[in-house]
């Protein structure tokens, strides 16, 4: 299984947020810190935004923080969220000979692909937060994301 890029933004602005619980971020500071484009950053956020995962205040005082109910979610279902519930596979562009509403590969894909998602069911976001290190300035060292 492939975490997408959206993903991996995503999972980035909420530990660079949880890291200073009650700290608000800009866009362009998320976007120094986890090393990626602030064109980018500003999507994920819109959609962690929509999720309800982080409160995003304009102007003077404002800013992305994680919102309270985040830290109770659940790191399967902020993946399912932002991965989205298509299948591993399309059977269907370029058509696959063996499509078939019976199709075994099929079915196995889509059972690893909810094992993947389950196996990080365990971990909340509070978790996840209070239980990583704290990040090098500007995240140093990651690789830049670009594109």
């Amino acid at each position: 299984m492939h975490v997408t890029r959206f993903s991996d933004l995503g999972l980035r602005i909420i530990m660079t947020c949880g890291a200073g619980r009650d700290a608000r971020h800009t866009v362009k500071s998320l976007s120094e810190d986890i090393a990626a484009p602030a064109t980018h950053v500003a999507k994920v956020v819109a959609r962690l935004g929509e999720l309800g995962l982080v409160s995003n205040t304009r102007g003077r005082g404002g800013g992305v923080s994680l919102s309270d109910k985040a830290y109770s979610w659940r790191l399967g279902d902020v993946l399912r969220e932002l991965e989205g519930q298509g299948p591993l596979v399309d059977c269907f562009d370029p058509p696959c000979p063996f499509a078939a509403a019976n199709c075994l590969l099929e079915r196995k894909l889509a059972a690893a692909q909810e094992a993947f998602f389950a196996a990080l069911d365990d971990t909340t976001i509070g978790e996840l937060v209070t239980s990583a290190p704290a990040p090098a300035q500007g995240f140093l060292g990651m690789p830049r994301i670009v594109g």
